[in-house]
């Protein structure tokens, strides 16, 4: 009930603010060459994002300064790999329409 109310009252106010906009959005579809590794690597980089940070409001900077080296470390290794697969993606397409 209050929860309702409160949805109804904050929307209200907003639309009286805001001008109400209509937004398409357009699905991209994935690259090609973005297969099951790079979806892990992905999840595991967000995941270590999401640990440093939420280490980096607690005041224990020993875990937050691990945190953020871990995450770094991942990113790196995910950037490297989006690389790897979409350069050998290219070259065997490039090579099998020869």
């Amino acid at each position: 009930m209050m929860a309702s109310l409160y949805d109804t009252e904050l929307t209200a106010i907003l639309d009286r603010l805001i001008k109400v906009r209509t937004v398409t959005r357009r699905p991209r579809t994935s690259d090609l060459w973005f297969d099951e590794e790079c979806r892990t690597a992905k999840c595991l980089t967000r995941r270590l994002e999401r640990a440093a940070a939420a280490a980096a409001k607690r005041s224990d900077n020993t875990a937050a300064a691990s945190a953020k080296h871990a995450q770094q470390t991942q990113r790196r290794s995910y950037r490297t790999l989006r690389n790897r697969k979409r350069e050998a993606f290219w070259l065997n397409t490039v090579a099998a329409n020869q």
